[in-house]
């Protein structure tokens, strides 16, 4: 028998933060890194409404219906600009993740 595991494509440069948030109880259902041709948010979307008391990263922005942390790019940003200020949001949203406390949750 196999486990019930599904493929899933995740984008490159947001797959650590994927992995940690699933690994300390968050369960995820959607992401980006941010695509300047097809999405300008960098975000997370989870399963559940985990962040009653814990703040979103800096510079972030928690839609509390759709469960989502986003940040969304100016659409008048040159390419380089772009990927610039992605590298700096991912990486703030990477620590982010890394300093969420582990979720008391059974498996």
């Amino acid at each position: 028998l196999f486990p019930p595991y599904h493929l899933i494509l995740i984008d490159k440069h947001i797959q650590e933060h994927i992995r940690i948030l699933n690994e300390k109880g968050y369960r995820t259902t959607s992401c980006c890194e941010g695509h300047r041709e097809i999405c300008i948010n960098t975000y997370v979307a989870f399963a559940d409404d985990y962040f009653k008391k814990i703040s979103t990263p800096e510079g972030f922005k928690y839609d509390k219906k759709r469960r989502i942390v986003t940040y969304t790019y100016s659409t008048k940003l040159t390419e380089e600009k772009m990927e610039e200020l992605k590298k700096e949001k991912l990486a703030i949203l990477l620590e982010w993740c890394k300093n969420l406390p582990n979720r008391n949750v059974e498996n």
